[in-house]
Formats: structure tokens, C-alpha cells, sequence
């Protein structure tokens, strides 16, 4: 028997296909395309973000999003509905729900075997691979910019006694 026909089939998604199933990797790499656009006009809505104006800009990400969730949704082998989640208008201390979404449809792993919305995707290209790992860079950066401008401690100078070393050699001659 040869190795193509020991090997499972697996199909190709397309990034613009409505149905059928996509890997984790292709869910990052895919998500992108909403996401980069969606960072540069968010920060213009700031004042409008439920009003008319802001609802139309956010809502074509928020819908390719929640398709491309809904593509993942099915290979982990739950409801493709359950993306409708991505369009419920949180803010404040719920919005962390989405990106817990996000994050989750990213991290579990799908079925290896073909189920109700057909063939496991095929492994995506190393190209895909990189442009996933995208997603590692805005939390990276932010990391390097926290330890770059916290402030740095003062250190005391060698001869002079720390408060603490002060007190303590006060309380033992008193």
C-alpha cells in the first residue's frame, strides 16, 4: 500500500469559503486579515464605539471574524453558531470574553478525523505558519516597552544603612 493512500484525505480551505473546516494555525493566520485593519480604526472610534458610526465600521471585522470562527468552530466539532458570540456587544470589564474566544478556538486542537462538516484541513504551509506567529509580536513589544519604561529602583549607596537597617539596629540597643 503506498503512503497517499495510507494517509488520510484532507482538503484545502480557501480564505474566503464560507463553510467547511480550518486548523488552528490557519484560524491565526486568517484572523489576521480582520484584525490589522480593525487596530487603525478602532482607535478612531473611541467616542462612537456603540453609537451608528462605530457599529458600521467595526461590524464587516466583527463579521469576518465570526466566519472565520465559525470555520474553526467546526473542526473542533462544536456549533458553527456559537461565533455569533463575536457580534454580542460587550465593553468594559466583559470584553475579555471575546479575546478568551479567540484565544480558545486558537489553543484547542480539532479533530484529526473526518466529521459532519467533512475532511480534517490539510497541514498549512510554512509561509502560514510564519504569518501566524505574527500574532506573538503586539504582546512581545508591549512586554519589551513595560520593562523598558518602568522605573528603575534606586539602589542605596554602599556605606549608608537601608530605613529597615536603621530601625532594626535602634530596636536592638534601646
Amino acid at each position: 500500500m503506498s503512503e497517499a493512500a495510507a494517509a488520510p484525505a484532507c482538503y484545502r480551505p480557501q480564505l474566503f469559503q464560507l463553510a467547511g473546516r480550518i486548523g488552528r494555525v490557519r484560524f491565526m493566520a486568517y484572523a489576521l486579515a480582520p484584525a490589522l485593519p480593525f487596530s487603525y480604526v478602532a482607535p478612531w472610534m473611541a467616542g462612537d464605539w456603540w453609537t451608528g458610526l462605530g457599529l458600521a465600521a467595526r461590524l464587516p471585522f466583527l463579521l469576518a471574524l465570526a466566519v472565520i470562527a465559525s470555520r474553526r468552530l467546526r473542526d473542533i466539532g462544536l456549533p458553527w453558531w456559537l461565533a455569533a458570540l463575536l457580534l454580542a456587544p460587550l465593553s468594559g470589564a466583559w470584553a475579555w470574553l471575546h479575546l478568551a474566544l479567540l484565544a480558545l478556538l486558537a489553543v484547542i486542537p480539532g479533530s484529526k478525523l473526518p466529521n459532519r462538516d467533512g475532511a480534517p484541513p490539510c497541514p498549512p504551509p510554512g509561509w502560514m505558519t510564519a504569518l501566524a506567529c505574527l500574532w506573538l509580536v503586539p504582546p512581545l513589544v508591549m512586554l519589551a516597552l513595560v520593562v523598558a519604561l518602568s522605573p528603575k529602583p534606586e539602589m542605596p549607596s554602599p556605606g549608608a544603612a537601608s530605613v529597615s537597617e536603621r530601625q532594626i539596629q535602634s530596636i536592638q540597643f534601646a
